[in-house]
């Protein structure tokens, strides 16, 4: 198959087994052996490429870099496929993370499905640096394990994520944010009818969490922001703590609108924050701490439980 693209910098990973990029912007890219072998040779390339067209799934044996001042990888298997929906599908078959995005890097992935990612730290699809972003729009992260924290996502320092129409389900990680997970001054954004699902965290953040959070089954914030915006749903997580959203010293958002709230937590605009499981302590459906909780505009906190308390109260700040 060959695509000539003109104008800016495209890479298409079709059949075959070859690379080029020309100056101008004029691409054909074949791979027939193995597409992860050519997604990565096309981001280790000499030109700054922005775009990588994926017309294929494949599998990963080892983790592919990004060190691009930015790009675009769009899964295109919907066309080939003539299936509307369809999604590319980039498995590493508990292998290896995914993607390693480099710091101050910014990263976005549209139709794409990340799947069964490992990593013996943090990020088992996906390993933000410092000051890089994340942007996820018509993706699925399944089934990816960390045995640190962030079993799909982790974001260090100042990293950010903005998921919409998204989903991140089945992840695990052995100690916070079973499916996302943060470092301090982190920013995790679930928008726009994503949600976050049937994840598990050994420790604390069963969906999201924060490193250096102490509790937090669903939600778990420590030093980072998390945002639920626009009908997102948060449901079947499971923690030690908190199943269902917690912050510690930053907050987690739920609106309909671009309400950015650093102080609270705000269910609203019809999401929801439901069935999420605290296993040994307190906070099933919200435990807060230094901030404040509003359940608004046909939102709801229910059928969350917890050993304890299934919304926990603190002293900095009640629920």
């Amino acid at each position: 198959m060959i695509f000539f693209l003109l104008g800016a910098v495209f890479l298409v990973l079709a059949s075959g087994n070859s690379v080029e990029v020309d100056s101008e912007g004029t691409v054909l890219i074949e791979v027939e052996a193995n597409a992860a072998d050519g997604l990565q040779a096309a981001l280790n390339g000499d030109v700054d490429v922005n775009t990588v067209l994926l017309y294929t799934s494949f599998q990963v044996t080892a983790v592919t870099e990004v060190l691009q001042a930015s790009v675009l990888i769009q899964g295109k298997c919907s066309e080939v496929l003539a299936s509307a929906g369809t999604l590319c599908e980039i498995d590493a078959g508990g292998q290896t993370r995914i993607f390693s995005v480099g710091a101050g890097r910014n990263l976005t992935l549209h139709n794409l499905r990340l799947l069964r990612g490992y990593t013996s730290s943090d990020g088992g699809a996906v390993l933000l640096g410092e000051n890089s972003l994340l942007h996820a729009y018509g993706c699925s992260l399944q089934d990816n394990v960390a045995e640190g924290s962030g079993g799909a996502v982790y974001c260090e320092k100042r990293a950010s994520l903005y998921f919409s129409r998204s989903e991140v389900i089945r992840n695990s990680a052995g100690k916070s944010g079973g499916g996302l997970a943060g470092s301090e001054n982190a920013t995790l954004v679930v928008r726009d009818h994503s949600y976050v699902s049937q994840n598990l965290a050994g420790g604390h953040g069963g969906g999201i969490g924060c490193y250096d959070s102490s509790d937090g089954g669903s939600l778990a914030g420590g030093g980072c922001d998390v945002y639920l915006l626009n009908h997102s749903i948060v449901s079947n997580n499971t923690a030690g703590n908190g199943g269902g959203i917690q912050t510690w010293w930053g907050s987690a958002t739920s609106n309909v609108g671009l309400v950015w709230s650093v102080s609270n937590v705000r269910i609203a605009g019809q999401s929801s924050d439901s069935n999420n499981h605290a296993r040994t302590g307190h906070g099933g459906g919200v435990n807060v701490y230094l901030g404040v909780v509003e359940v608004a505009d046909h939102s709801e906190v229910a059928n969350n439980s917890a050993k304890a308390c299934a919304m926990s109260p603190t002293s900095e700040g009640p629920v």
